[in-house]
């Protein structure tokens, strides 16, 4: 990493949602996943069966229409 990025702490992680079903979604998420050898992404595909949103995320409808990512604050 470089710039103000290098300075992230090892302790930060995010939590991106995603469409597994979405052929473009599920590329681009195999690529962050390969850019996070340290697990500090969480991702998390709400088109599966299971998936239930929380108080914090939205349903799957607006998750479809923009990236949504949360942090672990």
């Amino acid at each position: 990493m470089s710039g103000s990025n290098s300075k992230i702490s090892r302790d930060y992680s995010l939590t991106i949602y995603y469409d597994g079903g979405c052929r473009v979604c599920h590329a681009e998420m195999g690529h962050y996943r390969r850019l996070n050898p340290d697990g500090r992404f969480q991702f998390v595909d709400f088109s599966h069966a299971d998936f239930m949103p929380d108080d914090s995320t939205s349903e799957p409808e607006a998750l479809r229409r923009a990236l949504h990512v949360r942090d672990a604050a």
